[in-house]
């Protein structure tokens, strides 16, 4: 699943979680028939703290990672948002921009009363000719005192339902995403320091009445 290459898919901006499918609407072509993909990055920033809890999420310097670990997209968020126009004559033309919100922020993995990881759950909107609406959870740890993106999951996040819950107690993330004409719920446990895929069910859209 390239996100970086130019393919897009078409989509509304929907902020809600409701599950409908009263709403739907065509959700454009993609080269890959998979929701969802993990990566890896162990990417760390220049940034040195002493314990996870001094992360803040909401004024972080977002890196966004494509499929092989590279960065996507560099967002500076300031009090949880990062919104940007592009402002070259041909992307004013096509209104191309990019927009990211801080949707969920959780400390976990407590051990000796100190979490030792941070989980940030983003939502991102990518425009210009299409638009494309992403959910992002990333999971960060130190690693020598700096700040490391351990892993992250991207997933399509266009139309009603779609969503990422983290249940603290269980350990358990739950990722609601949306490909096609169907809604993929994966859930994930935490096994061994990152997130493992468990199960996928996969909801098809309902036949016209």
């Amino acid at each position: 699943m390239a996100i970086g290459n130019g393919r897009r898919v078409w989509a509304t901006v929907v902020l809600t979680s409701a599950l409908t499918w009263s709403t739907y609407e065509s959700w454009g072509q993609v080269d890959d028939s998979t929701s969802f993909y993990v990566t890896f990055p162990k990417y760390e920033y220049k940034q040195t703290m002493g314990s996870i809890r001094e992360l803040d999420l909401r004024n972080l310097h977002l890196k966004i990672f494509d499929e092989r670990g590279d960065v996507e997209l560099s967002a500076a968020l300031a009090n949880g948002l990062y919104d940007w126009i592009r402002r070259t004559d041909a992307e004013k033309q096509c209104g191309s921009s990019e927009w990211v919100s801080l949707v969920g922020a959780h400390y976990f993995d407590f051990r000796g009363g100190e979490p030792q990881h941070a989980l940030g759950s983003f939502y991102w909107v990518s425009t210009g000719g299409s638009s494309t609406d992403y959910g992002i959870v990333q999971v960060y740890d130190l690693k020598s005192n700096r700040l490391e993106v351990a892993q992250q999951i991207l997933y399509f996040a266009k139309g009603p339902g779609t969503a990422a819950t983290f249940d603290i107690t269980s350990g358990t993330l739950t990722i609601r995403a949306r490909l096609y004409d169907r809604l993929d719920i994966i859930a994930f446990s935490w096994v061994d320091s990152h997130f493992t895929k468990k199960s996928l069910k996969t909801i098809p859209r309902p036949p016209p009445h």
